[in-house]
C-alpha cells in the first residue's frame, strides 16, 4: 500500500472513532438531563416546566450564535435560506415542537 493510502485509511478510522465518540457522549447526556430535569420539577418543586425544557434550546442557540459569531461555526446552505424557505419549513417545525412542549 501506498503511504497516502494509509493515511486516508488512518483519518478514515480517525472519522469513525471520532463520530462513535460524540454519539456516545449525546446517547449519555440525552437520559442524565431528563433525569436531571425530572429532579428539578419534582425533589425541587420548580413550578415551570416549560422554563426548564427551554433552557436547553436557549443553551443551543446562545452557543450556536457564539461560534457563528467566532468563526468557529460555517452556514453551508445560507444561500438557500430565505424568507419563503424559512415560513414552509423551519417556522412549522419550531411550531409542532413548541406544541409538544406546551400540550
Amino acid at each position: 500500500q501506498s503511504s497516502g493510502s494509509m493515511g486516508e485509511q488512518q483519518s478514515l478510522a480517525m472519522q469513525i472513532l471520532t463520530a462513535t465518540a460524540i454519539c456516545c457522549v449525546y446517547m449519555a447526556v440525552g437520559p442524565f438531563l431528563m433525569v436531571l430535569n425530572k429532579e428539578i420539577l419534582d425533589k425541587v418543586g420548580f413550578k415551570y416546566p416549560m422554563l426548564v425544557s427551554s433552557l436547553g434550546l436557549i443553551f443551543a442557540t446562545v452557543v450556536t450564535h457564539g461560534m457563528r459569531a467566532a468563526g468557529k461555526l460555517e452556514l453551508k446552505f445560507k444561500g438557500q435560506i430565505d424568507q419563503r424557505f424559512w415560513l414552509e419549513k423551519c417556522l412549522p417545525v419550531g411550531l409542532c415542537h413548541a406544541a409538544t412542549l406546551a400540550f
